[in-house]
């Protein structure tokens, strides 16, 4: 495998299709990103807590999230009326774990998107995840289980378009798959063994 060759810290490998154009993406960002960076050092040092929680319903999932026994405080920002965070610590024997966790206002993406970029920007989060029910089926899953997409899906992108013969407006689907780093994809598969 690769990672005897390369860190995964440094180096990132893009898998090649020649019949995708993924890769051309992911490459182009990859490049920005590093741009960036130059122009603009990341502060990676200054995380303020170790983990940030986003949840798409305040029942039962966040509620669930704040029955974990982590000494919770509530608290409010002026200029953010929209979302009520929640600071705590979880710990267990000599470590611990500072944790901050909110819930968004509406379910769908753009809603977690938005949760996710102001818990970053007032709580600079070591680590973001999302939990919840995720629309489980029953009898294929459990609860606690940890789920991992490898292609996520934006099916609301695209474009209203004016369809004559329907008289009405309809959407033309221009759904994006992102694919999950390799890398990450590797980590989690030994995680979940």
């Amino acid at each position: 495998m690769y990672t005897d060759e390369f860190s995964y810290e440094t180096w990132t490998l893009i898998q090649y299709q020649e019949q995708y154009h993924d890769w051309k993406d992911q490459l182009s960002k990859k490049v920005k990103y590093i741009i960036d960076c130059k122009k603009n050092p990341p502060d990676n040092l200054n995380f303020q807590y170790d983990l940030a929680i986003i949840t798409a319903l305040a029942t039962p999932e966040l509620r669930a999230v704040l029955d974990l026994p982590a000494n919770w405080k509530e608290e409010e920002h002026p200029n953010d009326p929209s979302s009520t965070y929640y600071k705590g610590v979880f710990t267990t024997g000599t470590k611990t774990l500072t944790v901050v966790a909110a819930c968004s206002a509406q379910m769908g993406m753009t809603a977690a998107t938005v949760l996710s970029m102001k818990m970053i920007e007032k709580f600079k989060p070591k680590y973001l995840v999302m939990v919840g029910i995720a629309a489980g089926i029953k009898n294929k899953g459990n609860f606690g289980d940890i789920l991992i997409a490898d292609y996520s899906w934006d099916y609301g992108s695209g474009k209203n378009k004016y369809d004559e013969s329907k008289g009405a407006a309809v959407l033309e689907p221009d759904p994006r798959p992102v694919t999950i780093d390799p890398e990450l994809f590797k980590i989690s598969g030994l995680l979940l063994r």
